[in-house]
């Protein structure tokens, strides 16, 4: 690798131990704390995202549309929105500026709907690209697609039964407590040669278990 050109990855497999598996009660004094909380954060976007419906998407344009216009409604800003051939559905390195989405080619088994693969700026925390990976036939399932990116937007996940966010499908649903925007991205585009490769960390979040 040339000089001071370092990848730090840092992969957080939010979703994937055996716990996710188990139905847990939650106490009353648990779901109290959980009203009072909100669900956090890795990072924010600084530029509008481009997003890219890569040509091996499990997944229809109007499906992805009707997840854009989802988190418009909650006060995302999106740039050009595209479905034609990109670089940046085949680099498989990091889609600067760009949300893709993808047939999954990761090892996301069959107990898992897909996977989100962040690429944020490390002293900043400003995300600079998403790989949202989905399995065939998983991605049509209702909330799949939002919660994609939901973590592509940058939130983490949040175990509230009932939530958009919650790291299991079948005790998630479409409540949004605490994810509408209060960042305004710049209204600008950014461009590769911009990045500082050696200020990067890419963060592997979220395997939604079904």
């Amino acid at each position: 690798m040339a000089r001071n050109m370092f990848l730090f990855c840092a992969l957080f497999f939010i979703g994937c131990s055996s716990q996710e598996s188990v139905d847990v009660d939650v106490r009353e004094s648990d779901f109290i704390l959980l009203l009072k909380s909100t669900p956090k954060k890795f990072g924010d976007w600084r530029l509008l995202p481009e997003v890219v419906i890569c040509q091996n998407a499990p997944i229809s344009e109007k499906q992805i549309m009707n997840a854009v216009d989802f988190w418009r409604s909650l006060g995302y800003r999106f740039g050009v929105i595209s479905s034609k051939y990109s670089e940046s559905c085949f680099t498989h390195g990091r889609p600067y500026y760009h949300i893709t989405i993808e047939m999954n080619n990761r090892a996301v088994d069959e107990m898992h709907c897909g996977e989100t693969a962040l690429y944020l700026q490390g002293e900043s925390h400003e995300i600079l690209g998403a790989r949202i990976y989905l399995r065939s036939g998983d991605g049509n399932s209702p909330g799949v697609i939002e919660h994609e990116f939901g973590h592509a937007l940058g939130w983490k996940h949040f175990r509230k039964n009932g939530h958009l966010m919650h790291p299991a499908l079948r005790n998630g649903g479409f409540d949004t407590q605490g994810l509408k925007n209060n960042i305004v991205p710049v209204v600008g585009y950014g461009i590769a040669s911009d990045v500082n490769e050696s200020d990067m960390i890419q963060v592997c979040s979220d395997r939604r278990e079904k």
